[in-house]
């Protein structure tokens, strides 16, 4: 259980962190750095619920 519990931790941490690096990307206008920015952190969303489906499907967060 405890993994389980970790393992939700870490994905919840990287949604967060990619959803801040999106708004600063988004808000921070300067150059053609910019859309990279944008495209890595929407990656990273994008990765982070990716995994949370494989979780959920894998029955990590079923109860016991």
């Amino acid at each position: 259980m405890k993994i389980n519990l970790l393992l939700y931790i870490i994905v919840a941490i990287q949604f967060v962190i990619a959803i801040g690096m999106w708004y600063v990307a988004v808000t921070a206008v300067s150059n053609y750095e910019t859309i990279w920015t944008v495209l890595l952190s929407l990656n990273l969303i994008l990765m982070s619920l990716l995994f949370l489906v494989y979780l959920k499907h894998e029955g990590v967060f079923a109860r016991e």
